[in-house]
């Protein structure tokens, strides 16, 4: 085991923080690039392009942020950071993007309901706090205090420097969401007792419905796009990173799909519409005697494009299997029945676990998971993958859970535990066998060698 103390660069304090600096608060790190966000007691930002470049520093107040990452077929890809904060009470969203001539941040325009503006207004009450997740070409926004979430897509505009956004879906949230992790193919929201999965291309794409006696099922026209554009361009069912898709003709001008008239998607969170489904968790029967209520999905980390590890309110984890939910359900608009959808299996170890961290779409049959107790030590294990393929019988699908593995903390080494002297606050997977730990004030990197 490796371990070094970062030194991050830091611009000069402003001098009202000469006597009470602010302090780092949370970590958010994107992997493909490098880039680090962080987040501190004021929700200032510092966001750096990468560990050992100049940062961008992003006044208050910033209540919940996202990278997204953007790629299309004309354009190189590109990566945004969104930050979302109060504005009379909708949300604020500012955008920021990574240069590609310079290892730099600028602020980006973002195209919403009209012209380009250094930010865009959400008409979503803000209330007392905001969250933002994103994944490739989609983000959502879930606001608490209107009980909605919003599912927006973004492409770059002909320039470059402009961002697209098209409000997709809007679900109104009839139950209480604890997490919410979104894939390039898959929104996950954590509730009680379980998790909801919504397959992301029906969301964007909209509702399908049969048009004329012919029986022809048209795509896009009841929800989603209408006008020249059906399909939410940046995200179709084939491949939800692809763009340049007007009218399903591949490689289109972006003006081809600019006058695009958008038609939102409109659904409630327990509907079943647009194979979405709920999963309930594998609770331990040393536990059934309480109310099952009380058992929450509080974090949901991606895995791989199928595969969700989740922590409940109890300190247990859990592995969510997805199969192909939106080629199974896109025919009928409906909800794809959870034993045929997906599978969940309880990983057994001894710990309670308050923190965990992993790197998604990790290309080996092995992936390391970081634990934590939140006080001062991190854990390691390994989680062996396989392929859930779908079964109607139960003994065959309890033979597959057999061939996913997590080995127990108490049969692993001491040398693959970390103990620090701070406090932890946060921790984030800085490569495959790689975790920043952030203490108090203190960042340090830990390295499996």
């Amino acid at each position: 085991m490796q371990a070094r103390k970062l030194h991050l660069p830091h611009p000069n304090p402003s001098p009202s923080h000469h006597h009470h600096p602010p302090f780092p608060s949370s970590l958010l790190f994107e992997p493909l690039s490098g880039s680090l966000a962080l987040t501190h007691s004021d929700s200032s930002v510092l966001l750096y392009p990468s560990l050992s470049s100049s940062p961008l520093s992003i006044p208050p107040i910033s209540t919940s942020s996202a990278f997204l990452r953007l790629h299309s077929s004309s354009q190189p890809p590109r990566l945004l950071f969104l930050s979302a904060s109060p504005h009379h009470p909708s949300i604020l969203l500012r955008a920021f993007l990574l240069r590609l001539d310079s290892p730099s941040f600028a602020p980006a325009r973002l195209s919403f309901h009209g012209g380009a503006t250094a930010a865009a207004v959400l008409d979503l009450k803000h209330g007392f706090s905001v969250e933002v997740r994103a994944s490739v070409n989609v983000f959502v926004v879930r606001s608490p205090s209107d009980r909605k979430i919003w599912v927006v897509a973004a492409r770059m505009g002909e320039e470059g420097e402009e961002v697209r956004l098209m409000k997709c879906a809007v679900i109104d949230v009839v139950a209480p969401v604890y997490a919410m992790v979104v894939s390039p193919r898959f929104m996950v929201l954590g509730e009680g007792r379980g998790v909801r999965v919504f397959p992301l291309g029906l969301l964007v794409k909209g509702r399908v419905r049969k048009q004329g006696r012919s029986g022809v099922r048209k795509k896009g026209l009841e929800n989603g796009f209408g006008g020249r554009s059906k399909n939410c361009e940046s995200l179709k069912r084939s491949d939800p990173t692809a763009v340049g898709n007007c009218l399903g003709r591949k490689g289109s001008a972006a003006s081809d799909c600019g006058s695009a008239k958008l038609r939102t998607v409109k659904l409630k969170q327990d509907s079943g519409e647009l194979g979405s489904f709920f999963m309930p968790l594998k609770i331990q029967s040393s536990k059934l005697s309480e109310k099952l209520t009380l058992v929450k999905a509080v974090s949901i980390h991606y895995l791989s494009p199928k595969k969700f590890l989740i922590l409940d309110s109890s300190g247990d984890l859990h592995l969510l299997s997805l199969r192909d939910t939106d080629t199974v359900s896109e025919a009928n608009n409906q909800s794809c029945p959870s034993s045929s959808c997906a599978s969940v299996r309880r990983l057994e170890y001894t710990m309670k676990v308050l923190m965990l961290a992993v790197l998604p779409d990790i290309p080996t049959r092995t992936q390391i998971i970081w634990i934590s107790d939140a006080s001062h030590s991190v854990h390691i294990a390994s989680l062996l993958d396989a392929d859930v393929p779908g079964s109607d019988n139960d003994n065959d699908e309890n033979e597959i859970l057999k061939q996913i593995s997590v080995l127990s903390l108490s049969s692993l080494e001491a040398s693959q535990a970390i103990y620090t002297s701070e406090r932890i606050q946060d921790i984030v997977p800085f490569a495959s066998n790689e975790i920043l730990i952030l203490g108090q004030g203190s960042i340090f990197a830990y390295a499996i060698v």
